[in-house]
């Protein structure tokens, strides 16, 4: 019998290869025609959505936030460990290539820019989540 050896990969590796690999695919559907304007993120539509952010907007996004959480706990506790990892490598991967990639086709290097700032509070929680 042949033993087949275990492929270890680097979590690092595991997040650019899904980055590249979605912006990849977003670039073809760019070629085909397909519109992800929808996607991208600007001051002034936040801008608009915060005049009426209220303390109960902000609890219930952490409520949201504090459950997701809670939830890949359980299923570390649960499941093997390294699944859950890899699994949340590979899902923040892909979608942060695909926002990078529709922020940068509409709206330049600046929307690389608003995307960081928009994103640092998430990229806290899933750096610690990755990092555990």
């Amino acid at each position: 019998m042949t033993e087949y050896k275990k492929i270890k990969c680097d979590r690092g590796t595991l997040i650019i290869l899904a980055v590249i690999a979605s912006s990849i695919v977003i670039n073809v559907f760019f070629k085909m025609g397909f519109d992800f304007e929808y996607l991208t993120l600007s001051f002034d539509s936040v801008a608009e959505k915060s005049q009426g952010l209220n303390l109960s907007l902000l609890m219930y996004v952490l409520f949201v936030r504090l459950k997701q959480f809670l939830f890949i706990i359980l299923l570390m506790k649960v499941l093997n460990i390294d699944i859950i990892y890899n699994t949340i490598c590979i899902l923040f991967g892909l979608g942060l290539g695909i926002i990078i990639t529709v922020q940068t086709f509409y709206c330049g290097i600046y929307g690389i820019g608003e995307l960081i700032i928009y994103m640092f509070p998430h990229f806290l929680i899933y750096i610690y989540l990755i990092n555990m």
